[in-house]
């Protein structure tokens, strides 16, 4: 690599990384800022306008907590537990009966596509009902492996193709 392409690549990163912390809400500025150990949560504390700053030292060292080798469990949803939202909105229950859906992506025409990766297939939820529920719920694709993601090609208002990422194992 010639010594000028270096140097431009190096003046690259420093300027993006000038501009991400300026993107960045300054601490000082917002109210709201946890830091340290009340820094770390769980889905239980989370509400909207809290921020938190976490450095380097609020870690522990490299496997030394039994996070690392902890791995994900579906937890049931507490009684009456529902998403915090701020003022003037609301949180409702849109559809259920799915057995691990993974992934969502909204159509061009407003049908919701749902990769439910344990079932092996991919359902689209039609329309919205005067209770806000999904309308009918149809399925897609079947005899999936885990599918995990969804993608309309090419990107806009007309795709002409519904790409699932699916893990295969054949």
């Amino acid at each position: 690599m010639r010594h000028g392409a270096a140097l431009r690549i190096v003046v690259l990163i420093a300027c993006g990384g000038w501009l991400a912390l300026r993107a960045a809400p300054d601490a000082a500025k917002i109210a709201n800022v946890l830091t340290g150990s009340a820094a770390f949560s769980s889905y239980e504390t989370e509400k909207p306008g809290v921020f938190r700053k976490i450095t380097v030292a609020d870690l522990p060292a490299p496997y030394a907590s039994p996070s690392a080798n902890n791995s994900s469990r579906i937890a049931a949803r507490p009684a009456n537990g529902w998403p915090q939202a701020l003022a003037g909105f609301q949180v409702q229950l849109y559809a259920s009966g799915f057995e691990e859906p993974r992934e969502m992506r909204t159509a061009p025409n407003g049908d919701v596509f749902l990769a439910d990766s344990s079932a092996g297939a991919v359902k689209v939820l039609h329309g919205l009902t005067q209770d806000g529920k999904a309308e009918s719920v149809t399925t897609f694709a079947t005899r999936l492996h885990e599918p995990f993601g969804i993608a309309f090609y090419p990107p806009g208002a007309d795709p002409q193709y519904v790409y699932v990422a699916n893990s295969a194992r054949w």
